[in-house]
């Protein structure tokens, strides 16, 4: 039993998570992914000339009831799957102009509607 009690639990790489604190639409927050997704995220906002707070202040604004998390590593995985796809040209995530709010390409907004619509906010 001693053994047991001694014994530190070390979760393999998939379970590891990093927070990072990233400001969305404004306003700051703690976001919690793998490793492999952030170089992912990293590897996006360098291609697209982004920071990472306009690439997922982009996700944020269409991901509906998708919870955030969620919805990047979804529209990571598309962004990626568009580009290494053949049958297709590589579009990107956005060519939003400096000053204007971030955009969506068409690759990442066929990778949100694949979440589901956006909520209907209250008036």
């Amino acid at each position: 039993m001693d053994d047991l009690e001694n014994t530190k639990f070390n979760p393999p790489p998939g379970l590891v998570r990093i927070d990072r604190t990233l400001t969305i639409s404004g306003r700051p927050r703690s976001v919690r992914l793998e490793p492999s997704v952030w170089q992912a995220l990293d590897e996006v906002c360098q291609r697209q000339q982004q920071t990472p707070d306009e690439v997922v202040t982009a996700i944020d604004r269409q991901r509906g009831q998708t919870g955030l998390v969620t919805a990047i590593r979804s529209s990571l995985t598309r962004y990626f799957k568009e580009a290494a796809d053949r049958d297709r040209p590589y579009r990107g995530l956005s060519e939003a102009a400096v000053g204007d709010p971030p955009t969506l390409s068409p690759a990442m907004s066929r990778a949100l509607d694949s979440i589901g619509p956006p909520p209907k906010r209250p008036k």
